[in-house]
């Protein structure tokens, strides 16, 4: 059951393994985001890429009483290049820079189905009630690649001419390709084990 769910394709296991560890590092290391969603899990194909943002984090300001997101895009690639960055931050400038209304409707409507309601609710009234406003948004630019991504995600921050400020956080594994498909590996084999 666990190996007819995950990805065949190398493309899509990269992206996937990039988005886990996205989300995963936001959660230990955000300061206080938190990925209350793994999208993963509500995936329609195991082939396909989900819509939307890649991750987002959310952050309960206990003073305010408003949210803010942490809108991010997740590249995993043997190579990173300019371009992959590129890329990232067309996605990042979608929607004026803000989180998706359906990306945020998508995650309520799964936290509904957890009965998380005062998150669900939360996030519905920053939709209809109060607007997000760029102050409550921060952009993560996040790389999993087989090669150094310092230079390149630096050269990316600092070519950014917007408001929103930006993360960058860059995963990089030496044999990237092989990493993954041993990854796999070893989740197939741990679910076959018995």
């Amino acid at each position: 059951m666990i190996e007819a769910k995950l990805p065949t394709t190398k493309q899509i296991r990269s992206g996937d393994l990039g988005e886990i560890y996205a989300t995963e590092w936001i959660d230990a290391h955000s300061g206080g985001y938190r990925a209350p969603i793994k999208r993963l899990r509500w995936k329609d194909h195991r082939n396909m890429a989900m819509r939307g943002e890649d991750v987002i984090g959310i952050f309960h300001d206990a003073q305010s009483q408003r949210l803010h997101f942490l809108k991010t895009e997740a590249k995993s690639r043997g190579k990173l290049t300019a371009q992959v960055l590129n890329d990232a931050r067309a996605g990042l400038d979608k929607d004026g820079g803000l989180p998706s209304a359906h990306a945020l409707s998508f995650i309520s409507e799964c936290l509904l189905n957890l009965n998380k309601l005062q998150l669900a609710d939360a996030i519905d009234d920053a939709l209809l009630k109060h607007g997000i406003p760029s102050q409550n948004v921060q952009h993560l630019l996040f790389t999993f690649s087989g090669n150094a991504p310092d230079a390149l995600l630096t050269a990316s921050l600092q070519a950014y001419p917007g408001s929103i400020n930006q993360w960058g956080i860059g995963l990089h594994v030496e044999g990237h390709a092989a990493f993954i498909g041993a990854v796999y590996d070893r989740v197939i084999a741990n679910a076959n084990d018995p």
